[in-house]
């Protein structure tokens, strides 16, 4: 379903890959910036990730720096995410639909495997985080939150303030869903509520269509989006279908 008001605040997809054939060069940010420069043609960030990795003959964990680096769009409402074996692309409100995020997923992925040579896919993650801002009134979640259906315990419709909520659940063989819920009461006694969605493919196979791929873990996203949450929430949306 389609609204008006989509509680979409930020939507990724992020690819992980086995090691290529040649090692790893930070050059490589410099080949996919000039791959996508007329598309991302704004800021650029540098960033560093810190790793510990402990070893059993070593007393004092090894220090490991990651280079990464962030593509913004000029009106910062889409960017690329580059390190080692990882790229992601993300999109952000206003959100473009899926036809148009997947269209670029699909171009970012094409860029980084051209500048990088990267391995196989190793881990396909799609993930989606709605935020509801509701106002101050009173509030159970079993109101906005479908508690009681196939995602959500009855135990939790009568809650009123604080919860942080969290499944995984095997959808079939390699693939899996993880779904959040958060739940914050703000200072002015508004509610807060969070979904945060993601639909997980592990070791796709090498031939595999990645676009045909990609529409089944949006599908799965949808539909426990859809299976969450209640009329209530849907009205507060206006779904696009009554509007005339």
């Amino acid at each position: 379903m389609k609204y008006k008001k989509p509680s979409i605040v930020e939507a990724l997809c992020e690819f992980k890959f086995f090691p290529g054939p040649e090692p790893w060069d930070i050059t490589i940010f410099g080949q996919f910036r000039n791959r996508v420069s007329e598309k991302l043609d704004g800021e650029r960030e540098t960033l560093e990730n810190v790793n510990l990795q402990i070893h059993e003959n070593k007393p004092i964990p090894e220090i490991r720096k990651e280079p990464q680096m962030r593509f913004w769009t000029r009106d910062k409402k889409k960017l690329a995410h580059v390190s080692r074996d990882l790229v992601s692309a993300n999109v952000l409100m206003p959100y473009p639909g899926w036809k148009e995020f997947k269209k670029f997923i699909i171009l970012i992925l094409k860029k980084y495997q051209d500048a990088a040579n990267p391995g196989k896919i190793g881990k396909i993650t799609l993930r989606y985080i709605d935020r509801l801002d509701l106002p101050a009134e009173k509030f159970q979640l079993g109101d906005w939150m479908n508690c009681g259906g196939k995602y959500l315990p009855p135990s939790l419709a009568e809650i009123n303030e604080k919860l942080i909520y969290r499944f995984v659940r095997p959808i079939n063989r390699n693939k899996h869903l993880g779904f959040s819920l958060r739940l914050v009461c703000t200072k002015d006694e508004k509610r807060d509520i969070t979904l945060d969605t993601e639909a997980i493919c592990e070791n796709p196979k090498e031939n595999e269509d990645i676009s045909k791929l990609l529409d089944t873990l949006h599908d799965k996203i949808i539909e426990t989006f859809e299976g969450s949450i209640t009329e209530k929430f849907r009205k507060f949306l206006i779904p696009l279908e009554d509007i005339q």
